[in-house]
């Protein structure tokens, strides 16, 4: 373990989980408690520097606009830790069997419309899969890199996945960009009494696909979890109630590009290890795969993929 130096004045330092990217403290400064994250690898000092980046993003979203959930305070931090205000409460449980299923629905959908609405006037920027994009090349080889390191043969037919890599290329310029948390899920939004928190911004950026936070949390949740379709369809069909800068039909096919853009990364997530760029430890089941390929072959067809899983 790396060892962590801070100054004088931080105290009570409690180890709260480490993974292959981080180690995750709790500490007191100034009679408070405070969060720290200590990066596991010096490689992976731009994690910090992104995180930065996130956070003052979206403290910046925070002041132009009354969002639905409190951004931490950076307080400190060093070329391989950040030090953020604590953030009390517990993940977020979306299930069906619970009570609060139906505020938890609203909470998303209305997060990620204002999030949207309050940057729909910036700049026009290409997402960074898009040809338009310099980031085309990285992005898209990336994402065919990864797959192809996988033993996808055994699950999925090597003709679809090339199918599926060929139509992102071609349909990438339907994309726009938006600021994207990018990781907006129950895991990273801590309920304490009704009081929101959302944390982890290091995969926040500016080119992400628009609608990649709907999407992600939804069509991962239909792939892996398939008893939470109905409540992944009802905070889309919600969120475009509350979001008045788009419209459902107008927008299908940046909904199923972002979706086949997920349904290519879960394959590479599900059948590696956790590694610097995921810590998913789920492995990929013939279900799963075989879910994935269905709404890969509905999205290649114009179909939205909410509507077929």
């Amino acid at each position: 373990m790396p060892r962590l130096i801070l100054p004088d004045d931080y105290s009570n330092l409690e180890l709260i989980e480490q993974n292959q990217r981080h180690i995750k403290y709790r500490a007191r400064y100034k009679n408070k408690p405070v969060f720290i994250k200590q990066i596991n690898s010096l490689r992976l000092k731009k994690n910090i520097r992104h995180e930065i980046f996130g956070l003052e993003a979206f403290r910046q979203l925070a002041d132009a606009i009354r969002l639905d959930f409190k951004v931490p305070k950076i307080i400190d931090y060093g070329s391989d830790y950040l030090i953020t205000s604590w953030a009390e409460g517990q993940p977020i449980d979306f299930d069906p069997a619970q009570p609060d299923f139906d505020n938890h629905i609203r909470f998303f959908a209305k997060s990620f419309a204002k999030i949207d609405h309050a940057s729909h006037l910036a700049n026009h920027l290409p997402a960074g899969f898009s040809t338009r994009s310099k980031q085309i090349d990285s992005s898209i080889r990336q994402l065919h890199k990864r797959v192809m390191s996988t033993g996808y043969q055994q699950y999925f037919d090597l003709r679809l996945i090339d199918q599926a890599l060929e139509y992102l290329s071609a349909h990438a310029d339907l994309l726009e960009a938006r600021l994207t948390h990018a990781d907006f899920t129950p895991n990273n939004v801590l309920d304490s009494s009704g009081k929101k928190t959302l944390i982890d911004y290091e995969s926040v950026g500016l080119r992400w696909p628009r609608f990649y936070d709907l999407t992600n949390f939804t069509y991962n949740r239909m792939i892996l979890y398939p008893e939470l379709t109905l409540g992944c369809t009802r905070l889309i069909y919600q969120y475009f109630k509350y979001n008045q800068s788009a419209e459902l039909e107008q927008v299908i096919s940046q909904l199923n590009l972002s979706a086949l853009i997920r349904g290519l990364s879960i394959i590479w997530e599900l059948l590696s290890d956790p590694n610097a760029n995921h810590n998913t430890d789920s492995r990929l089941s013939q279900a799963t795969a075989d879910r994935i390929s269905t709404s890969l072959v509905q999205i290649m067809a114009g179909k939205p993929y909410f509507e077929l899983l």
